[in-house]
């Protein structure tokens, strides 16, 4: 297997094949909304704050449009990095409604199973 490299924060890291890589993004359900759970396993991502201060969009992992209107909570556990989450649809029904303007490429309201 060839070793990985991966770049983030200007960091560059060298990775060995057994080496786990970490998504820092992560789907998750909570009673009627679809959340993005937003974390980094390479250091505090402290310029969310910022972002989130500054009232105008931002991408996430250069997929998700979020801005403070899309923020749900932030969550810091004793000595971890925190973890941000993000309203990234609704539950109508059996579906989840995606938010349009999480993902600036879609034109239509696509619904998501709820089981899915």
């Amino acid at each position: 297997m060839l070793s990985r490299t991966i770049i983030t924060n200007g960091a560059v890291i060298k990775l060995n094949p057994t080496d786990q890589i970490y998504t820092m993004i992560e789907i998750v359900k909570e009673e009627k909304l679809l959340l993005l759970k937003y974390y980094s396993d390479y250091g505090a991502p402290d310029w969310i704050d910022g972002r989130l201060e500054s009232k105008k969009p931002f991408k996430i992992k250069g997929v998700f449009w979020v801005q403070e209107s899309n923020f749900h909570e932030k969550v810091i556990e004793d000595f971890e990095d925190p973890e941000y989450y993000f309203v990234i649809g609704n539950l109508i029904g059996d579906y989840y409604q995606l938010d349009r303007s999480v993902f600036g490429w879609i034109k239509r309201s696509i619904p998501t199973q709820k089981t899915a």
